[in-house]
């Protein structure tokens, strides 16, 4: 899709070349009529100096004379030629070529006096000029003079010529001004782009710079500043609704909890102690639930709780195989750790371990009894990934766009394992913080493969 910029460029150009099209149109049009009106008086100013020699030749005897005819005739109209034509239509003197065209009826010229319109001869455009001559004794004449139109078609050549050249350069230039004064128009638009681009929902400290205009990108960029921190406020709060919320929620849930502890020690009952069971498991998942909340909450507060040094993520594996190797032996899963070789990166090694343990955790919950979940470690060039493959019930591809999302859990999760919704938006984030990504692979039926993957240390160093 094209840009404003090019759009507005390509419309201006297409425009001004219109009408400089249509200005040139008029222009020659004007100038060739300009230039044969220019050549009419001419010829006309040579046919009243001819008149005038023709009453003079009358009036001395020896009508006519050619050659003193002739030197009436200007420089600029060196090319014309004439003719002298009596009322019966005999020509009394005729230069060789004007000889060539048929002579207009006496009465024409009588009755016009004076004419002046175009003609071909010899496949050449020529100015006619018909002049009515009244000398002494009542005698009349009819005065033709003709003018080749070669030096009015090369100058109006010459002009058409020069717009061809400069009408393109004229759209050059004027493509490049445009472009060199919208981009620094959109500069300041630039600016917001990649200010809001560098603005979301973890960070809305950014602001646009204010620049120095008050025009409408300035308005722009002032209304946008005030949206941001509106958003920033409601953000904190509620942010801070949340911490507060997880907070408040641990004291009432021990006290729960303790309570529910004391009268599974004294009630005998076999279903009241199911009932007690049960509410042992919620409070526990409530627990979880609040606990995950806080730790999202800090997370997404700020980058400054994580505290980056080396980790060697071959043993951060080995720990968290470790620590979840009761668990996979209450479902009778087995954990194979596959080290292709060590890696190391800068990071937090308590919010790293707790995304493994959460993506190992799961792949656990669902993998049915007697299979095995896969964790291998590797790296190429450009990052290190942590790769963990279970044979579960996969995810069905409608939902994973949206299994990092936050309380989201898909059918299958929800009716196979309790939860929360909130292990893999966790994992995403400590991703994300450690500057890496999470992806994942899945097909209904046959399992699922989630990858963390992190920039290489070495390819960075």
């Amino acid at each position: 899709m094209l840009s404003i910029r090019t759009r507005i460029v390509a419309a201006s150009s297409i425009v001004f070349a219109l009408v400089l099209a249509a200005l040139a149109v008029g222009i020659l049009r004007s100038f060739e009529n300009a230039s044969i009106a220019a050549l009419d008086a001419q010829m006309q100013g040579c046919a009243t100096a001819l008149e005038s020699e023709l009453e003079e030749q009358k009036a001395e005897g020896g009508f006519p004379r050619l050659n003193e005819l002739r030197h009436q005739i200007p420089a600029e109209l060196s090319h014309a030629q004439f003719r002298l034509v009596d009322t019966a239509g005999t020509t009394l003197l005729a230069d060789s070529l004007i000889a060539l065209l048929p002579i207009e009826a006496w009465q024409s010229v009588q009755r016009n006096r004076h004419s002046v319109q175009f003609t071909t001869l010899v496949d050449r455009p020529f100015r006619s000029v018909w002049w009515y001559v009244d000398v002494e004794d009542g005698e009349h004449y009819a005065l033709q003079i003709i003018a080749p139109l070669t030096q009015v078609a090369s100058a109006v050549n010459r002009l058409r010529t020069l717009f061809i050249f400069a009408l393109p350069m004229a759209l050059l230039l004027l493509g490049v001004a445009t472009s060199l004064i919208i981009k620094r128009s959109f500069r300041p638009i630039s600016n917001i782009i990649d200010t809001a681009n560098r603005i979301n929902a973890r960070d809305l400290t950014g602001r646009i710079p204010p620049g120095r205009s008050n025009d409408e990108i300035g308005a722009l960029t002032r209304t946008l500043n005030a949206m941001i921190e509106r958003l920033q406020s409601a953000f904190a709060a509620q942010k801070q609704f949340i911490a507060d919320l997880s907070h408040e929620y641990g004291t009432p849930l021990t006290i729960l909890r303790s309570e529910l502890e004391f009268a599974s020690a004294r009630v005998k009952d076999a279903e009241a102690q199911e009932s007690i069971r049960l509410g042992f498991s919620e409070i526990d998942r409530l627990k979880r639930m609040t606990d995950d909340l806080l730790l999202l909450t800090r997370l997404d507060s700020s980058e400054q709780l994580i505290a980056r040094k080396p980790v060697r993520l071959d043993e951060l594996l080995a720990e968290s195989c470790r620590r979840m190797a009761s668990l996979a032996a209450e479902r009778s899963i087995a954990l194979n750790l596959h080290i292709e070789e060590v890696c190391e990166i800068n990071g937090d090694e308590d919010r790293l371990q707790r995304a493994v343990s959460n993506l190992i955790d799961n792949a656990i919950k669902y993998s049915p009894a007697g299979s095995t979940v896969g964790i291998q470690l590797g790296s190429d060039d450009t990052k290190v990934s942590i790769t963990i493959t279970d044979p579960g019930k996969g995810i069905p591809a409608e939902e994973l766009p949206f299994i990092f999302d936050r309380f989201r859990r898909g059918a299958l999760t929800r009716t196979a394992e309790p939860g929360s919704g909130l292990g893999l938006a966790i994992v995403q984030r400590i991703a994300e913080l450690h500057g890496g990504r999470v992806r994942v692979e899945s097909v209904a039926g046959k399992g699922s493969t989630f990858r963390i993957e992190f920039p290489n240390l070495k390819a960075s160093g």
